[in-house]
């Protein structure tokens, strides 16, 4: 969103659809700040800082829950990644097998 576009954000866990968090995404899609990737179930576009605020917000970011790391997505098969961004568990508490930081 720095260059004024949207933010791909891919979700997992409780975010995904069928599971109880995604109701902020199904609220965001709402309003038409954010959209589904229809080719990846697990992409999403965000449109308004507002939402990125709202996903912050619910993972704990600004608490250390969770941290906002970039991520390279293949939307299909042997295509160009697509760079987007994920809300990571604490990698240093809670995954410290064979995880690594990238950044």
């Amino acid at each position: 969103m720095a260059g004024g576009g949207d933010e791909l954000i891919f979700v997992y866990g409780t975010l995904k659809r069928g599971f109880y968090n995604h109701s902020l995404l199904e609220a965001l899609i709402r309003t038409g700040a954010a959209a589904y990737v229809e080719a990846f179930p697990l992409l999403y576009s965000v449109s308004s800082l507002h939402g990125l605020a709202r996903l912050d917000e619910l993972e704990g970011v600004e608490r250390g829950h969770y941290e906002r790391l970039p991520v390279a997505v293949a939307v299909a098969e042997g295509e160009e990644l697509k760079d987007a961004e994920a809300r990571i568990g604490n990698l240093g508490k809670c995954c410290g097998r064979g995880v690594e930081r990238l950044d």
